[in-house]
């Protein structure tokens, strides 16, 4: 079984910004050593920063976790939420064209 976390930056930057727009089946694209896989996300929400128990639950599949923060408040300088988004996957990889 194959689990991926990716742990994305806490600040409001493009690379995370386009996480709270995926919807359910909507697609992502991870290039890794000349592959690409495509993943199919399952769910997206909003949660607190304790729950760390919803980022760690098992899956009984390949999977793929994407996390970042939300909501920064600059009077306690820390982020107000989390956003967790799964997915499994669309398609076996496939090379990446040269």
């Amino acid at each position: 079984m194959l689990e991926w976390y990716l742990f994305l930056l806490c600040h409001e930057s493009r690379s995370s910004a386009g996480l709270i727009q995926l919807n359910y089946d909507g697609r992502l694209m991870m290039h890794s050593f000349g592959s690409v896989y495509e993943y199919a996300v399952q769910s997206n929400a909003l949660i607190h920063p304790t729950e760390i128990d919803q980022v760690m639950k098992p899956k009984a599949h390949d999977w793929v976790t994407l996390l970042t923060c939300e909501g920064y408040d600059e009077n306690s300088e820390s982020y107000a939420a989390r956003r967790i988004v799964y997915a499994l996957p669309a398609k076996k990889n496939t090379k990446r064209p040269s």
